[in-house]
């Protein structure tokens, strides 16, 4: 997600496109805290919705016509996938300790 400086303050967009290949644009205010707006024209990050659980989902803004007029919409993606923490690199243990494993003495090697 980008969020850009304009001469009417701060804003990201929600645009999408009609089945028709129609293009809807729209845009969305943002907001900083009085102080804490970014230096540059525009910062890049990605949106994520975190609930009360602590479970994270990455969302985007999108758009769609109702009644013939464009509607911001949140989208929230699935759930992510659990990703796997790799402790070691296969020649030390989780202390920093060296591995030394004898293939020989391995019942299943």
């Amino acid at each position: 997600m980008k969020i850009f400086k304009s001469k009417y303050g701060w804003s990201t967009s929600a645009h999408s496109n009609t089945k028709d290949g129609e293009k809807i644009r729209c845009f969305l205010d943002c907001q900083f805290k009085k102080g804490e707006e970014p230096l540059g024209e525009d910062i890049e990050g990605t949106l994520v919705f975190k609930g009360i659980d602590g479970t994270e989902r990455d969302c985007f803004f999108s758009s769609y016509l109702k009644q013939g007029e464009p509607v911001v919409k949140l989208v929230l993606m699935r759930h992510g996938q659990d990703k796997q923490t790799i402790l070691s690199d296969g020649t030390k243990d989780v202390l920093g300790h060296n591995v030394e494993i004898d293939p020989d003495s391995l019942p299943f090697y």
